[in-house]
This record gives C-alpha cells, structure tokens and sequence, in this order.
C-alpha cells in the first residue's frame, strides 16, 4: 500500500488492563467530489490513488457511460474528480429505478426464471440463503 499508509503514534489498551504508547500504521484516507458534465455526482470517501479509473468504474457501472468513447476528459483538481463527457446525449443517465427492478423477479417470456436479487421484507437476498 505504497503512500497509502503512515505511521501514527497511538495509545493501545490491552485487555490485562496495560496501556502502551505504539507506532502503528494507519490508512489514509481522502473525500472526493466527482462531477459530471457541471453536476456532482457524488461524494466519497476512499483510499488515495487511482481516482480516475474508480471515476470511469463508477460512471460506467450507473450507466452513464458506454465506453471510454463517452469520455471528453478527465481530470483531478483538489478533491474534485472532474469529467467531461464527449456525447452526453447518446451517453446513459442515472436511472434511479434500476435498483427498485432489483427487488423483482426476473422474468422470461412471462416465465420466472429468477427471484428478486434482494428483498425489503428482509434486507437480504434470496440468493445468500
């Protein structure tokens, strides 16, 4: 984890009831704004380092990409992910909905074929049984 960890003096307390002053390693961590086409997106708060590939993973998997084709361009700027995209028309929006169809059950020529990916009755998915 190359830069994403430093070194922290802490007090640990031991269950016999000792206390001791240690150097221990800690995570960094970093909040970032990612913005799309003027609009944020989103705020999180992840490890440094590749902050413009988890960008792309992230717009792609909301369908607001298709390919790196959609991109303009991408760039950090303080704790901004900042994106641009090339076609914002042909390019997918956030569809807020997809994850409501996910407590449904897949259907197939009017055959279920799959239940519901998770439940609300519950909160856990039929499928981790």
């Amino acid at each position: 984890m190359d830069g994403c960890t430093l070194k922290k003096d802490i007090i640990r307390m031991f269950s016999d009831g000792t206390v001791k002053m240690i150097d221990d390693d800690m995570i960094v961590e970093k909040r970032m704004i990612l913005e799309v086409d003027g609009s944020r997106e989103a705020v999180v708060i992840f490890t440094p380092g590749e902050e413009d590939l988890w960008a792309l993973g992230n717009l792609y998997c909301r369908r607001m990409i298709e390919s790196i084709k959609d991109i303009r361009s991408i760039k950090e700027d303080g704790g901004r992910i900042i994106v641009e995209r090339s076609n914002k028309e042909r390019a997918g929006s956030w569809n807020p909905g997809f994850f409501t169809r996910l407590r449904e059950p897949f259907y197939r020529n009017k055959e279920k074929i799959m239940p519901p990916l998770f439940s609300l009755s519950n909160g856990r998915s039929p499928l981790m049984r």
